[in-house]
C-alpha cells in the first residue's frame, strides 16, 4: 500500500520532469529559431556554447526518467509523465528535423 508521502515525493517528481522538459524544448527551440532567422550575436553565441551538450544530455535524461515514470503510471495517457514524454518526442524530432 502506498503512504501519501511516496505518492507526493512522486507527484512533485513528475512536476519538475514536466518543467525540465518545457525548459529544455524552450531552449533548443530558441536556438534553432535564432539560426533560421540568421540571429548572430555573441553573447548568443557563448550561450549556445556553453549549454547545448548539458542540454541534449537533460534532454536523453529526462526522456528516460519520463519512459520510466510512464511505466510506473500504468501509461495513462492523462498523466505528467504522458506529457513529459510527448514534449522530449517532439523537441527530439523537432531537433531531428531541423537538421
Amino acid at each position: 500500500m502506498r503512504t501519501d508521502n511516496t505518492t507526493n515525493q512522486r507527484s512533485n517528481r513528475n512536476k519538475i520532469v514536466l518543467i525540465s522538459s518545457l525548459f529544455t524544448s524552450i531552449y533548443f527551440a530558441v536556438l534553432i529559431g535564432s539560426y533560421y532567422f540568421k540571429f548572430d550575436n555573441q553573447v548568443l553565441n557563448f550561450v549556445r556554447e556553453l549549454f547545448t551538450i548539458p542540454a541534449v544530455l537533460l534532454l536523453l535524461v529526462l526522456s528516460v526518467i519520463s519512459g520510466m515514470a510512464l511505466v510506473k503510471e500504468n501509461k495513462k495517457f492523462n498523466s505528467l509523465p504522458f506529457y513529459s514524454c510527448l514534449i522530449l518526442l517532439l523537441t527530439i524530432v523537432l531537433l531531428i528535423v531541423s537538421s
